[in-house]
């Protein structure tokens, strides 16, 4: 900000020397050119009413004595202007004034030159408000920092990117390729790279539609808003589902018919042993039961029908 405000001001300054300086030299020009004796009408030019008030007192142009200017008659040469004379004068010192005030402000370095020896002034450097100011061995050092991390930052650069071509003005100056040295590694050329990211570009897409197809009850994610699809499950060409009420009341179904096969299986084959992997569970056998009914022998069941035949 102070910089930008430094440079405002420098550029008013010189705005205001060159405006000056032009005033300057348009007075002693028109003083050159018109010969007016002991005064000038105006800095800038003569205006309407002034060309009035100079047809009103008589001011002609004569060539005597081979010089070209206005002179007053008779009547009005007892009677000069003297207000005229004093503005031009007063109009002059401003000017001189604002074109030392400009080279002032602008070159601060300058020394002060003045008359009186009474006068004095501080230093606008070395005021207690001034900005602090680095010294010329600061600046050569601060100079030579920027140089050397200039410097670093450029090997730097090289040494990351060899690709980049070596700027040289020096005709005489050369090199061998990096790349193309003979210890150099086998680099792949752009074609080759460019059909390689499309190879990997296409599977990785294959696989993401695979995916899809495996997995249709993964969510789609999606960035775009405006993106909108049917559900895979509501769609009209869709098989029927059943609910999730349903499922569970056929799976408790299937558990409970698989629950009468396995005691009927039981019922039906008492001679099946009993599988089972809870080893507290113990009972006492069918046939050797306190209230088991004797039955007969095998024996005993043939001769009872020999005897019968």
């Amino acid at each position: 900000m102070e910089s930008k405000t430094f440079t405002g001001a420098t550029e008013q300054g010189c705005t205001l020397i060159k405006v000056v300086d032009v005033k300057i030299n348009t007075v002693t020009e028109e003083i050159a050119a018109k010969g007016v004796c002991g005064h000038i009408k105006d800095i800038s030019g003569l205006s309407e009413i002034q060309k009035m008030e100079e047809e009103e007192y008589g001011i002609t142009e004569s060539d005597e004595d081979g010089e070209d200017g206005y002179y007053p008659d008779e009547e009005s040469s007892d009677e000069e202007n003297t207000a005229d004379s004093e503005e031009r004068e007063a109009i002059l010192a401003d000017c001189h004034a604002l074109k030392v005030f400009a080279t002032a402000y602008m070159h601060p370095e300058l020394p002060a030159d003045t008359n009186d020896a009474s006068s004095t002034g501080r230093n606008s450097f070395n005021r207690p408000s001034a900005l602090e100011m680095e010294s010329k061995e600061e600046a050569e050092e601060r100079a030579q920092v920027l140089a050397d991390a200039l410097a670093l930052k450029k090997l730097a650069t090289d040494y990351m990117h060899p690709e980049i071509r070596v700027m040289s003005v020096d005709p005489c100056a050369f090199g061998r390729n990096y790349f193309g040295r003979p210890s150099a590694v086998e680099m792949e050329s752009s074609d080759e790279a460019d059909e390689r990211d499309q190879i990997l570009a296409d599977a990785l897409s294959l696989k993401k539609v695979a995916s899809d197809y495996m997995h249709p009850e993964v969510k789609v994610t999606s960035v775009d808003p405006c993106s909108f699809g049917r559900n895979f499950f509501s769609r009209p060409s869709a098989v029927v589902m059943e609910s999730w009420d349903e499922a569970e009341e056929r799976a408790h179904i299937l558990a409970d018919a698989l629950a009468l096969k396995q005691l009927a299986v039981d019922y039906m084959h008492p001679e099946n042993k009993v599988t089972i992997v809870e080893p507290c569970v113990f009972g006492r056998n069918y046939f050797k039961r306190p209230s088991f009914v004797e039955l007969e022998t095998v024996e005993e069941r043939v001769q009872t029908l020999a005897d019968a035949t």
